[in-house]
């Protein structure tokens, strides 16, 4: 996996597992994958990390961008588990909404920091 024969990181995660979708991991009940989320109209490298139960193994959704800041996001039941939507209800399952939906382990992909409901909890790295 992405940890295992890393010896920087394997003792820091000792109970992290592959997830059952193709990319990210498991660890102290929150998934993490790594893709991109949008600040305004940039696109930048992230790693996100959700809960994998909402309300049982956490709340907040993070956001770890290039530059060292680090966003959070309340969540509330956007992202759970394999499925990113699950927890919401009258979600639209048409193919076009889907394109326009992250899914899967993409579940924070293609989100837009900027908006309101994203906080700055660590400042960029100098």
């Amino acid at each position: 996996g992405m940890v295992q024969g890393v010896e920087q990181l394997e003792h820091r995660f000792r109970d992290a597992r592959p997830i059952d979708t193709a990319e990210g991991l498991l660890h102290h009940g929150y998934r993490f994958s790594t893709g991109y989320v949008m600040t305004g109209l940039t696109e930048e490298t992230a790693l996100v990390a959700w809960p994998n139960a909402y309300g049982k193994s956490g709340d907040l959704a993070f956001a770890a961008i290039e530059n060292g800041s680090i966003y959070a996001h309340p969540n509330r039941g956007l992202w759970s588990g394999a499925d990113p939507h699950a927890a919401v209800e009258g979600q639209a399952s048409s193919p076009e909404a889907s394109d326009i939906l992250p899914g899967g382990s993409q579940g924070l992909l293609n989100v837009d920091l900027s908006d309101e409901s994203w906080v700055m909890i660590k400042k960029p790295s100098r």
